[in-house]
C-alpha cells in the first residue's frame, strides 16, 4: 500500500479484492514541517476528509482539513488523475462528508465543537457560500 504522498485511492469490483490507483493529493506541500524542513508533520497527517464525484461536472473531488486550521480542495476529471489543487478554504472541515444535491449545489458536512454543520460551496467549489449548523447533541451524551 502506498500512503505518501497523501490520500491514497483503491478501486474494488467486487468489495472483496481492491487495488491502488493514485493519489487525490499529489505533494504533501501543507508547510514547510511537510517536506521534513524546520519540524515534521507527517504525523499529524490526512484524516478524515471527503471524496466524492459531480456527475454534471464530471469531476472528482478530495477535500480534507491540514493542521486543524485551513481546508484543502483537490480535483481531477478522472479518479486516477492527474489531481490538482482547486482551492484553499479558512475553515476546518473537519470529519467532513461530500453530498452534491440533485440541483447540482455541493455541500460539505463537517464537525465543530462537537456539533455537526453543512457548508455549502460555490457552482465552481472554490469557495464556501454558506454554512449552517444542523445538530447539537445532547448534553447527557
Amino acid at each position: 500500500m502506498h500512503y505518501s504522498p497523501g490520500a491514497p485511492i483503491l478501486r474494488s469490483y467486487d468489495l472483496q479484492n481492491w487495488e491502488y490507483i493514485g493519489h487525490s493529493v499529489p505533494t504533501l506541500d501543507f508547510g514547510s514541517a511537510y517536506s521534513l524542513v524546520g519540524g515534521q508533520a507527517y504525523v499529524q497527517g490526512i484524516w478524515a476528509s471527503f471524496f466524492g464525484y459531480h456527475p454534471t461536472k464530471n469531476t472528482w473531488y478530495w477535500g480534507g482539513c491540514i493542521d486543524f486550521a485551513t481546508s484543502y480542495i483537490y480535483s481531477a476529471s478522472s479518479v486516477t488523475g492527474p489531481w490538482s489543487r482547486l482551492t484553499t478554504i479558512n475553515k476546518c472541515y473537519y470529519d467532513c462528508g461530500w453530498l452534491v444535491d440533485d440541483d447540482g449545489t455541493m455541500y460539505v458536512s463537517y464537525v465543530y465543537n462537537n456539533n455537526i454543520w453543512v457548508a455549502q460551496l460555490s457552482s465552481d467549489a472554490k469557495t464556501e457560500v454558506k454554512s449552517q449548523q444542523v445538530y447539537v447533541p445532547p448534553s447527557d451524551v
